[in-house]
């Protein structure tokens, strides 16, 4: 028998391998690679949404799986299931990684993080 935490309670019948928790928002990751998202969107939700707010958890619905997710202010950050970094959230300093910034600027999906190697 296994116990049910606070976690499976809220999100239903399914197995978790993360959760990253923003200033004002929160994300889980199923082990299929589905984000669930609720608190405060401010692009964080990645579901191309400009919902400002929702108590209940809310699937992503990113066209990427993700393997492992991260959160920072209002951003959050992943790496996909075939290893690339994607970002999405309030871009103020360029931290979705999509080369452009600005208080107005958000990026509501996950966007490839376009490395610039020497």
């Amino acid at each position: 028998m296994t116990e049910r935490g606070p976690l499976g309670s809220v999100l239903g019948d399914r197995s978790y391998t993360g959760v990253a928790v923003g200033h004002s928002s929160a994300c889980a990751l199923s082990s299929g690679g589905s984000m669930y998202c609720w608190g405060r969107n401010a692009g964080t939700f990645g579901n191309g949404l400009d919902v400002e707010f929702s108590a209940e958890p809310q699937l992503s619905s990113c066209f990427v799986a993700l393997k492992t997710i991260s959160a920072g202010f209002e951003h959050m950050c992943g790496l996909g299931l075939e290893g690339a970094a994607y970002c999405w959230g309030r871009n103020w300093q360029g931290q979705v990684g999509n080369g452009r910034h600005g208080l107005s600027e958000r990026r509501l999906r996950p966007a490839l993080v376009r490395l610039l190697l020497p």
